[in-house]
């Protein structure tokens, strides 16, 4: 809402559909100064949380007067909340207020800056009344911010904490903001420990996060926008970044500057190796500026005892990389080599093949030396109209019996078909590929995907077409069957918001029902000459872009990591349905019927708070609703390890128990370990 004139004291609501129509407007409404409590409270509420941290830091003279001056502010807000009249208003009236609120927060933001600089200071330098050259906070890895972000005082603790399980990579981040301008300030960890066992420091990646103006946050450049955006995450943020593949260093420790006031975000990514035992991990962090002493931070990896089932369904992403041809996304070997071990190693199975047929057996061979195995969508925008057939029969012929991977043809230029005739364009395509021997998948919406029959083997569908939210809802609802065929679904994934790639990735594919994801796009240029310019060219479209094109392989971004952890939701979710499964055999055990009845309350209570409205879902759900319902599942998996192990009429060896159908569920593989599960949760 907005007052809708400078001298009315009036405002309207409207509602607009996907299509820009107003679905509902409402009448003129009078102001009410009482609508502005809210707004003053927000800032009382922030002023009782930096009251509290000084509360925690005890006595002295320094502490106590940014108490007093805290308490003064709320004292101020209080005031200004008690002066507003329960009646009608006047826009000056509001306006006046309003700007008496933003003084009020920035003289909260200054104290809170105080705050967390005396909560990171020593005893030695808080007695001299002394603040330190920087202070090292916090920062949920979800929670991305900019070189510019305030600290937050409530943060500044002296660790880092993550939990993990063997075989897994987990993210975590932290922030460093300078008192004073800091340069060459490097981040260094040690082995973690925990008695005679170690997660070596080569498994701790650390990078420093990036931001860089960009010129929107979705497919689309606006016009005369800028953002400052946090995305890359790099060993050295201070290189400017130009031209199709620069040279970006991808190993060693980060390095930085940091200038007066401003802050840093540094991310790790822990791979806990496979074996490794049980506990908690500890290690150190030191942050050591060249021109100010360093500080150090405790790191503490909390190891799981269980392993991880793989979900049954897909995971393909679009890839354009070729070996072949001279375009702008050719590449060499060993570079195709670097991105599809990326790939890999965030958990997905395959990437399209955007290869001409002069490459085809080389690029194959490479997915081959790499074990990457499965149903992969192959392009055909190399081959003429009238040579699909027989390209499709040689290559049937060619790989008949080998090992190579199914491939799944699609022409890119009759995707998404919006209008009967190109529906049956795309279906006379598709019946040219079936007569040589071949299958077929077409990215449709989910309405013209009930027209064409059977002449497609796998659907994909945009999330964003008109009639797939209903589709879910339907299936879900189960007034409309699922699909007989293999159906995946992609989303445009470069929006620099680690939260939508993790709820597609993993939470969303879980309450869908759906077979596998194929987002866009690892690497797509969009018709722009620079990845890494976000402004030039004549495309309307941003570049596509996930991860970024190095001489040293892809660049990581954090709504790439993102994509990794959403996957590990699943995996954590499928391996409690498995373990539910097993358990419903035993159910006559009181100890495993408890710890079956509290995992059943688990999965129902993510699945239930998960919306088949997608859009829903994603307004809903705050960053820590993730990590936490993370933790839940873990514990209800460790819980029902425990019990299962526990009782005697369990055999040696569990048996062999299928899942209900639907469920997309392995059956059970996971062997009972029963170790110790302390309090603390996602967040310690």
């Amino acid at each position: 809402y907005e007052v809708e004139d400078s001298r009315g004291a009036v405002i309207q609501l409207g509602v607009l559909d996907d299509a820009g129509a107003t679905v509902f407007l409402s009448p003129k409404i009078p102001l009410k100064d009482t609508w502005l409590r809210p707004r003053l409270r927000e800032v009382q509420k922030l002023l009782e949380g930096y009251l509290g941290v000084c509360q925690e830091m005890g006595t002295g003279p320094r502490v106590s007067a940014l108490a007093e001056t805290i308490i003064a502010l709320h004292g101020r807000a209080g005031a200004a909340i008690e002066s507003l009249p329960s009646g009608y208003g006047h826009a000056a009236r509001w306006q006046q207020i309003t700007a008496e609120t933003e003084v009020l927060r920035g003289e909260a933001a200054r104290a809170a800056r105080e705050v967390a600089f005396v909560r990171g200071a020593t005893a030695a330098q808080v007695a001299a009344g002394q603040l330190p050259d920087f202070i090292v906070w916090n920062r949920p890895w979800m929670s991305t911010m900019n070189y510019y972000t305030a600290p937050d005082p409530a943060a500044v603790k002296p660790r880092v904490y993550l939990f993990g399980v063997p075989g897994e990579y987990e993210p975590a981040s932290f922030a460093v903001t300078a008192s004073r301008d800091l340069t060459d300030v490097k981040v260094t960890v040690t082995d973690l420990a925990l008695g005679g066992a170690t997660i070596p420091k080569d498994n701790i990646d650390v990078r420093v996060v990036k931001c860089w103006l960009q010129s929107g946050r979705g497919p689309t450049k606006e016009p005369g926008r800028k953002y400052l955006v946090p995305e890359l995450l790099v060993k050295d943020d201070r290189a400017d970044l130009v031209g199709p593949r620069p040279d970006v260093r991808l190993t060693g420790d980060p390095v930085t500057n940091i200038e007066k006031d401003a802050s840093r975000q540094f991310w790790l990514t822990v791979r806990v190796p496979a074996g490794t035992p049980a506990g908690l991990y500890t290690g150190t962090i030191t942050v050591a500026p060249g021109n100010a002493p360093a500080q150090t931070l405790q790191l503490q990896v909390k190891v799981l005892g269980l392993q991880l089932n793989a979900p049954t369904q897909r995971y393909c992403i679009y890839y354009r990389g070729a070996l072949a041809g001279t375009g702008p996304e050719t590449t060499t070997e060993d570079l195709m080599r670097l991105d599809l071990q990326n790939i890999q190693q965030h958990g997905f199975d395959q990437a399209t093949m955007y290869e001409p047929p002069e490459g085809l057996e080389r690029a194959l061979a490479l997915r081959k030396t790499l074990s990457m195995a499965g149903a992969t969508p192959y392009s055909m925008h190399g081959v003429a109209g009238e040579d699909v057939e027989a390209f499709v029969q040689g290559i049937t012929r060619k790989y008949a019996g080998t090992e190579a991977p199914e491939l799944l043809y699609f022409n890119p230029y009759l995707d998404e078909p919006s209008s009967p005739g190109l529906l049956e364009q795309a279906k006379a395509f598709a019946s040219v590929v079936k007569a040589g021997g071949g299958k077929v998948m077409l990215t449709i919406d989910r309405e013209y995907a009930r027209l064409c029959g059977d002449a497609v083997d796998a659907l994909n569908y945009d999330v964003q077409g008109s009639g797939f939210r209903d589709y879910v809802v339907a299936v879900l609802k189960a007034t409309e069957q699922p699909d007989p065929r293999p159906e995946s679904y992609y989303w445009q994934c470069l929006a620099e918001d680690p939260t939508v790639n993790r709820f597609f990735a993993g939470f969303y594919l879980y309450k869908s029902r759906l077979d596998g994801i194929c987002p866009n796009a690892f690497q797509y240029l969009a018709g722009n000459a620079d990845p890494y310019d976000d402004f030039g060219g004549q495309s309307v479209l941003r570049p596509h872009m996930v991860t970024y094109p190095s001489t040293n392989g892809p660049v990581d971004t954090v709504q790439w990591e993102a994509m990794r952890e959403g996957r590990d939701d699943l995996r954590y979710l499928v391996t409690l349905q498995a373990l539910m499964a097993e358990a419903r055999a035993y159910s006559t055990d009181p100890r495993v019927a408890e710890q079956l009845r509290l995992a059943e309350a688990e999965n129902d209570l993510v699945l239930k708070t998960l919306q088949a409205d997608h859009v829903l879902s994603l307004s809903m759900l705050a960053p820590e609703w993730y990590q936490q319902h993370r933790w839940e599942v873990a514990v209800r998996i460790l819980r029902l390890q425990e019990a299962l192990a526990a009782t005697a009429a369990r055999p040696a060896a569990p048996p062999t128990i299928t899942p209900p159908p639907g469920t997309g569920v392995a059956e059970p593989s996971v062997a009972p370990v029963a170790p110790a599960v302390t309090p603390g949760g996602a967040q310690g």
